[in-house]
C-alpha cells in the first residue's frame, strides 16, 4: 500500500508508486508481480510528448501524488486481453535484458516507452469509474501545458473538466498541491528555462514565447520560483 494504507490487489491490477515512497507486496505462492523501476529523470524520455496525454498524467503524476496524501484507492485494472498485451512487453524486455546484446539498452527503453503509452491510453477508456474525476484533471493539464500563452480562468478550465468549480479547485489542489493559476505559472517558468538554454533567443523573446508580454513581470516570477534571475540562470546553464 501506499501513504501508510493497505490496498487489495488482484489479477490485472497496475499501480504506479514513487520512489520514495515506502511500500511492500505480500507474500503468496501465486502472486506474480512485474515490478519495473525507472528514473524518468535519468533516461531520455520525450517528456513534453507524454505529458499531453491525459492518462499519463493521471496515472503517472496525478494518482502516485493523491495515494500519498489521502485514502485514494484509485487505480488501472486490466481485463484479460489487456493483461496479455502488458505482459508481452514486460517478456520482450526480459528477454532483451538477458540478451545483453550491443543496443539492448535502446530497444529497452523502447519497449518501457511503448508500455507507458499503452497503460495512459488504456487508463483513458471510457466507462473508468473512480479515475473519471482524475483523468478530467489530466486533460485539463495536458491542455494548460499545450497553450502556455492563453489566459486561463478558474471558470473556465472547471467547466472543461466538467467539475463543479468548488470540486475542480479542491482535486486540482490536492493533485498537483498549486491552484490551478499557479500551476500554469509554474509551467510557464518551467518553459521559459528550458527555451534559456538556447542562445539564439533572447531573454525578452523567451518571456512573450511563454506568454509574458511584460519582461520585467517575468524577470520577478522567474527569480521567485527558479531562485535566480534569468540572465543569471542563463549564465549557469550555457
Amino acid at each position: 500500500g501506499g501513504g501508510g494504507q493497505d490496498l487489495p490487489i488482484k489479477t490485472g491490477d497496475v499501480f504506479v508508486v514513487q520512489g520514495n515512497t515506502p511500500h511492500c507486496f505480500p507474500r503468496r505462492d501465486r502472486l506474480l508481480l512485474a515490478n519495473i523501476m525507472f528514473a524518468s529523470g535519468w533516461l531520455p524520455f520525450p517528456k513534453d510528448q507524454l505529458e499531453i496525454l491525459p492518462g499519463y498524467r493521471a496515472l503517472f503524476v496525478l494518482e502516485p501524488r493523491l495515494r500519498l496524501n489521502s485514502s485514494f484507492d484509485s487505480y488501472l485494472e486490466l481485463d484479460p486481453s489487456q493483461q496479455r498485451l502488458i505482459m508481452g512487453r514486460v517478456e520482450d524486455m526480459l528477454r532483451e535484458q538477458n540478451l545483453g546484446l550491443p543496443g539492448s539498452d535502446v530497444r529497452m527503453l523502447s519497449i518501457l516507452l511503448d508500455l507507458i503509452v499503452t497503460l495512459s491510453r488504456l487508463y483513458e477508456q471510457p466507462g473508468r469509474r473512480p479515475q473519471a474525476p482524475l483523468l478530467r484533471i489530466g486533460s485539463v493539464l495536458a491542455m494548460m501545458e499545450g497553450d502556455l500563452r492563453r489566459r486561463w480562468s478558474i471558470d473556465e478550465l472547471a467547466r472543461l473538466s466538467c467539475l463543479s468549480r468548488n470540486h475542480f479547485m479542491r482535486l486540482f489542489k490536492q493533485a498537483t498541491g498549486l491552484s490551478a493559476l499557479d500551476y500554469h505559472l509554474h509551467v510557464r517558468i518551467r518553459k521559459a528555462a528550458s527555451l534559456l538554454h538556447s542562445p539564439h533567443l533572447s531573454i525578452g523573446e523567451v518571456a512573450r514565447a511563454t506568454g509574458f508580454e511584460d519582461s520585467n513581470y517575468f524577470s520577478r516570477q522567474f527569480r521567485r520560483i527558479q531562485g535566480r534571475s534569468p540572465r543569471q540562470w542563463r549564465r549557469e546553464v550555457s
